[in-house]
């Protein structure tokens, strides 16, 4: 049997999911992911400093919570949620 193989933004994605409702007891989906990405994109989230040349933390508020992500310019995805 093959194992299934994720794109590394597939897997930065499901990642990201699990610590979301591992930390903040919320469910990240497609529109909320793209939601988050867009608060970055516009600046409407708060930053918080870069990690690398292509990886940043922000504050994002999402459904009354207030989550840390570190996001991914190159990919346009979420890596992960911090406590």
């Amino acid at each position: 049997m093959r194992k299934r193989v994720l794109s590394k933004k597939a897997a930065q994605r499901a990642h990201a999911r699990r610590r979301a409702r591992e930390r903040y007891g919320v469910s990240l989906t497609k529109p909320s992911f793209h939601a988050i990405v867009q608060q970055i994109q516009n600046g409407k989230a708060t930053f918080l400093g870069r990690t690398s040349l292509r990886v940043t933390e922000w504050i994002v508020p999402f459904e009354g919570a207030k989550l840390r992500v570190v996001y991914d310019r190159k990919r346009k995805t979420i890596v992960t949620c911090l406590p």
